[in-house]
């Protein structure tokens, strides 16, 4: 008898510690959204202004920051409200489960290469070399977000 109320015990323990760790998971996720999206809603302005929007490293850097805001103001947000509340369609329905797998994964691939392409668009800027020199200009960053959006973007 004693070791059916011991093991009792020890359930009811393990399930008021999973209550805790998932309460302090939404709360923290949800505490993060607040800074995230301030932090990006200062970076769209720094890369709006009429200074910056003739550099070619402005349009990775903004193209990022939009991809990245529907991570942190949507996603995020969405994937821990469904994880916590144990509504999560995705775990019922294969199509819910595909869209938001490719929304949340493409999205974070996407604004990490966009980085990169700054970078490397950084690169070809400083370069004593005119041919590379010329590889840094406004039309190619615009046309190598489109193709790198679409290519991580194809299943």
């Amino acid at each position: 008898m004693s070791n059916t109320s011991s093991s009792s015990t020890v359930n009811i323990r393990a399930m008021q510690l999973n209550q805790a760790a998932s309460l302090s998971v939404l709360v923290l996720s949800l505490i993060s959204v607040i800074p995230g999206g301030i932090g990006l809603i200062f970076n769209i302005l720094i890369f709006t202004q009429l200074v910056s929007r003739n550099e070619a490293y402005v349009v990775y850097f903004f193209s990022s920051t939009c991809y990245n805001i529907f991570i942190v103001l949507i996603m995020q947000p969405l994937c821990v409200v469904a994880a916590s509340s144990n509504l999560d369609l995705a775990n019922y329905n294969l199509g819910i489960c595909q869209i938001q797998w490719y929304a949340l994964y493409g999205t974070r691939a996407i604004a990490s290469w966009l980085i990169v392409l700054a970078c490397l668009d950084r690169f070809f800027h400083s370069s004593s070399n005119t041919y590379v020199r010329q590889l840094s200009s406004l039309k190619s960053a615009k046309v190598t977000v489109i193709i790198s959006s679409m290519i991580i973007h194809i299943p």
